[in-house]
């Protein structure tokens, strides 16, 4: 007897999208939108479309699609995995990125080794981006230090999201997904109840805006973990150690609220990774990005 529910499209209660995501990180320790940008602020963006299947209390899984060049992420609650759910989620997504045009899907994978990256290797995907997130006790090691003519302040001390919108396109050039940010996606992020503009810290040379740290409090966590949610440096400042003072100052506001920091490195940017080491930052968990190529009849 199958006793799977349906699959179901728009609408999906936001709500149970939530209480769903609660359940996976108080089960897994992580959020499983950790790398999908259209959950990270208020509702998501209306290219994104839904899919639920829909238990007994609240939602058994969840999957989504969004983009021009679809991105999807599948989330299924703890105690209804290995059932076959997250395989009718997978094929909707699929789905719906074919029905945009689209002749590739990309997913992140969070822990690449998990059930969940098996599934991936089942269905022919590729990986062609790992994520390492670091970890760290606090408070670290090392003092900030900036070069003379540089002036450490927070967004509390000066407010300028154009200049941060402007640093950040410049930074992540070569990253699409970072560097897209506009100021609409800064303001929503200033809006979630973890923002702390004391724990946005930037760096100024007169009036330039040369590095900043964007920090975050995962308090929904045990033990709860600080975050280095964005860090970047204007490539025309880069080799004044602005990287390693600003990480420093963004691992010494934390320390105030939690003693675990973490943050996530490309495994392509092995400088900072280099310089990560150097601070005391350990491997916790690597993150894939796999890509499916969507051929007639299947995911690969």
């Amino acid at each position: 007897m199958n006793d799977q529910p349906d699959v179901q499209t728009d609408p999906v209660a936001p709500s149970d999208v939530a209480a769903l995501r609660r359940l996976c990180i108080e089960h897994d320790g992580t959020d499983p939108f950790q790398h999908s940008p259209p959950f990270h602020t208020g509702a998501p963006a209306p290219d994104v479309r839904l899919f639920g299947m829909r238990g007994r209390v609240g939602l058994d899984g969840f999957g989504a699609v969004w983009g021009e060049q679809p991105r999807g992420v599948v989330c299924v609650a703890p105690d209804r995995r290995l059932l076959g759910l997250g395989g009718r989620l997978g094929e909707a997504v699929v789905r719906e990125a074919r029905a945009r045009g689209a002749s590739e899907l990309g997913a992140w994978v969070t822990g690449v080794g998990t059930a969940s990256d098996l599934f991936c290797d089942l269905w022919q995907g590729v990986v062609d981006r790992r994520l390492f997130k670091l970890w760290i006790d606090l408070p670290a090691p090392g003092d900030v230090t900036l070069t003379s003519g540089y002036e450490l302040r927070t967004f509390a001390d000066r407010e300028d999201v154009e200049a941060l919108v402007r640093l950040n396109a410049a930074a992540f050039a070569a990253h699409p997904d970072q560097g897209s940010m506009t100021v609409a996606d800064v303001r929503a992020r200033m809006r979630e109840p973890w923002f702390d503009p004391t724990g946005l810290l930037m760096a100024w040379r007169g009036d330039e805006l040369v590095a900043f740290c964007w920090t975050k409090v995962h308090a929904d966590v045990e033990p709860a973990e600080g975050e280095i949610h964005l860090i970047c440096t204007s490539p025309g400042h880069q080799g004044h150690g602005l990287g390693r003072a600003m990480t420093l100052a963004g691992l010494g506001h934390l320390a105030e609220s939690t003693g675990r920091g973490i943050l996530y490195v490309d495994e392509s940017n092995t400088g900072a990774r280099a310089m990560y080491r150097g601070i005391g930052f350990r491997v916790q968990r690597v993150d894939g990005h796999y890509r499916f190529r969507l051929g007639g009849g299947g995911a690969a």
